[in-house]
């Protein structure tokens, strides 16, 4: 019997070691690539810079210098490239394509974050002339890659086609949540875990709560906020502004124990409110993914790839309306009637999770594009 041969390949990332979170998910992709080819990682890294090349390099037309022909250099008959997002500018398509030049027969794939993007990385005035750089520059990317991954529900990119797939996370490396309430109370414990930005929308939940006593509402909300972020002073001053810092509960940056003590006592994981700010219709979050992983029922204001047909999800509009907290109130006293309990749901949940958004899942139409 002929043996078959393993293909080769690279996996390519800018420094995307420098957050732990990245560092932790680069890992994994490579582990799990590295199961049915063999993979090498290479890091594309910015050239230092004086002040005047940084000015410059911030015009569309010129670019960023980066280590690509050292990257290209290391390479050696490559099948296959996997690619995390980089800005587009002309050393990236020229690095691109000098890659397709050399080695024709090789699958290039780019996994990008979240699309459309536009309004999400370049909100910030100083990112202005990155914007216009990729925009002027990434219509050229059909030119030079076979496939985006994607966590949206777009067929096509940039005029290039997708791989669709979900964010995924190691559900086995997730603590499962060990409820304190396991039946029907008075008090609804609600937990947000995030790094505060503008797109969670979060405002939204409590200016929800504020509507839902205002109009006579009688069951006990407690939202705890657990993370910091640049929103994190606008949602305490609103919480203060609306007298609800009784129920609302900022908890700060947590981890291990002290998070799972907070997760423990919560009864449903709040996802993004505020996603229709940067545009996106549909997404698949890490977040959720993770809070599927704890084994936490989930309301979202998006809809989330993962929570398609999914029985213990709520999805409210995705749109700057203040939350409807009675839906929220039914969501829970439905799931408490539930004959199985809390706990039986958390492990449906978690059993959920393995089968749809362990990393081991995701990566199938990855691996299964690239060919073993």
């Amino acid at each position: 019997m002929k043996k078959s041969i393993v293909k080769n390949g690279y996996y390519i990332h800018s420094e995307g070691r420098s957050s732990i979170g990245v560092a932790r998910k680069i890992d994994y992709q490579i582990e799990l690539l590295s199961r049915h080819f063999h993979v090498r990682e290479l890091e594309i890294k910015v050239a230092n810079r004086k002040i005047g090349e940084r000015i410059i390099g911030l015009m569309p037309l010129y670019s960023i210098p980066r280590n690509y022909d050292e990257v290209l250099e290391q390479m050696q008959s490559p099948d296959f490239v996997y690619i995390r997002k980089i800005l587009a500018d002309k050393l990236y398509i020229n690095f691109l394509r000098s890659l397709k030049r050399k080695y024709p027969e090789c699958k290039i794939v780019v996994e990008i974050f979240t699309y459309p993007y536009d309004k999400d990385e370049f909100l910030k005035w100083n990112t202005w002339p990155f914007y216009f750089k990729d925009r002027f520059w990434r219509m050229q990317l059909k030119d030079v890659i076979d496939r985006f991954v994607t966590y949206s529900d777009n067929d096509i990119i940039f005029n290039v086609p997708t791989i669709k797939t979900m964010n995924g996370v190691a559900v086995e490396n997730i603590t499962k949540v060990c409820r304190k309430n396991n039946k029907k109370t008075d008090v609804i414990n609600l937990i947000a875990v995030a790094n505060l930005q503008r797109s969670h929308g979060y405002e939204r939940i409590i200016k929800g709560l504020y509507e839902y006593y205002k109009k006579g509402g009688t069951r006990k909300l407690f939202f705890y906020v657990v993370g910091e972020g640049s929103e994190l002073k606008k949602l305490k001053h609103l919480s203060s502004k609306l007298k609800l810092d009784k129920y609302i509960i900022f908890c700060g940056r947590k981890v291990g124990e002290d998070l799972d003590i907070i997760y423990n006592q919560a009864d449903i994981a709040l996802a993004a409110f505020g996603l229709y700010k940067v545009g996106v219709q549909s997404i698949s979050t890490l977040k959720v993914s993770e809070y599927l992983a704890k084994g936490m029922p989930i309301v979202t204001g998006c809809k989330e790839r993962a929570l398609e047909n999914f029985q213990f999800s709520l999805e409210l509009p995705n749109n700057n309306n203040k939350a409807d907290i009675n839906k929220i109130v039914e969501f829970y006293d439905w799931l408490s009637e539930l004959p199985q309990g809390m706990a039986g749901i958390t492990e449906e949940i978690r059993n959920y999770a393995l089968q749809k958004v362990d990393m081991c899942h995701v990566m199938e139409p990855i691996e299964e594009y690239i060919g073993f």
